[in-house]
């Protein structure tokens, strides 16, 4: 369903492993879905591009610079898929809390005339500073249904204890009243289950200064634990003695 307003969406983080160890945790986390063509109006709830609480700052997405706009980025990534521009984009992230932010992943919807997702890029950052962007259409060049998986092949290094190779699988839900994105990710072991799923939840609240300060109130250091928490779970794997694999500087389009 197409927002017609600025969102916070209040929800969970939750990662389950199968394989060769059984691994799984969650934890609550918040995201702010936002029209990149007219992110002016959310000024005076947001600080846009200056220091603030909680604020927004374009260079953290797209080209990352403060002359070229999110919706100028958004549109070139689509045109090189070959991506009718659409109507209208939103996008929907963390923002900086207290000037930190790291998104390992954020989402933009591409909507068109009559309110359908033509299109969903996933711009994804690894702890490594590199980051790559998954432009995700239906397979029957269609609009995107709600729960229709969306494939892309594994390009970045994201996780030391995951190879470079394989196949994401991506699920989205959008309505109303809640977000939802499933990534299922397999790194071409058929015979087993998926290696790797991800959900990524919210219930949509408008973006109110006091809905938006309950969140930051609930979670203050949210921004700074994302990073602690990807560090801390890394340390349960290599505990159980999942194999490690190097860093290796990704060769895919940044």
């Amino acid at each position: 369903m197409h927002a017609l307003a600025p969102q916070l969406l209040v929800g969970h983080v939750q990662h389950a492993r199968s394989r060769p160890a059984v691994h799984a945790f969650q934890y609550p986390i918040f995201n702010v879905r936002l029209p990149i063509d007219d992110l002016p109006s959310v000024k005076g709830i947001l600080p846009i591009n200056r220091w603030g609480w909680v604020s927004i700052f374009t260079p953290d997405h797209g080209y990352r610079s403060t002359t070229q706009s999110l919706t100028h980025w958004a549109h070139d990534q689509l045109r090189a898929a070959g991506i009718e521009e659409p109507l209208r984009i939103e996008l929907v992230c963390l923002p900086r809390v207290m000037g930190h932010v790291f998104n390992p992943v954020s989402f933009w919807l591409c909507w068109g005339p009559l309110g359908e997702l033509r299109a969903l890029i996933a711009e994804v950052n690894n702890t490594f500073g590199e980051r790559l962007s998954y432009v995700l259409t239906s397979s029957t060049h269609e609009n995107i249904r709600n729960g229709e998986t969306l494939h892309a092949a594994k390009q970045l290094h994201v996780s030391p204890f995951n190879e470079v190779r394989g196949d994401y699988q991506f699920r989205v839900y959008i309505e109303a009243d809640k977000f939802l994105v499933r990534i299922d990710y397999d790194d071409e072991n058929f015979a087993g289950p998926t290696l790797l799923t991800t959900h990524i939840s919210g219930q949509c609240q408008p973006l109110t200064r006091s809905n938006l300060r309950k969140a930051v109130c609930s979670m203050p250091l949210i921004t700074l634990q994302v990073v602690a928490k990807i560090h801390w779970q890394a340390l349960k794997l290599m505990a159980k003695r999942v194999p490690f694999f190097g860093y290796l500087p990704s060769q895919g389009k940044r």
